[in-house]
């Protein structure tokens, strides 16, 4: 729980949990003065760890949200394929066709043999 110098709760409630480090989210602060942090972190079979900090936090004099500019950007051009890799990709598949075919065979034989 996160309280403003007046007492009054300024986390919006959600927690993350990562790994080791746990994150509060907060609303916007606004009032210049010490923020108070209260925590409890339970785990199963430990005894719960509880504490608090505090912080200063200086509001800002003047508090203008930036509209972001868009800036243009030059579309992808896909990459054509070369002849050689053409070729490469047909020679496999030529080669996998006949390892294929060897395979079947010696399994043919193997069964006969029997």
């Amino acid at each position: 729980m996160v309280t403003d110098p007046s007492g009054l709760r300024v986390d919006d409630g959600t927690i993350t949990v990562d790994g080791v480090n746990v994150s509060i989210g907060l609303k916007a602060l606004t009032e210049s003065g010490i923020y108070r942090v209260s925590y409890t972190l339970y785990s199963e079979g430990e005894v719960p760890l509880q504490g608090s900090f505090t912080f200063n936090f200086s509001a800002p004099s003047v508090i203008s949200p930036t509209e972001p500019t868009p800036t243009p950007t030059q579309s992808q051009t896909p990459a054509s394929s070369s002849w050689g890799t053409n070729v490469f990709i047909f020679s496999i598949l030529v080669v996998a066709f006949f390892v294929l075919i060897g395979l079947s065979l010696y399994a043919r034989k193997l069964f006969r043999d029997r």
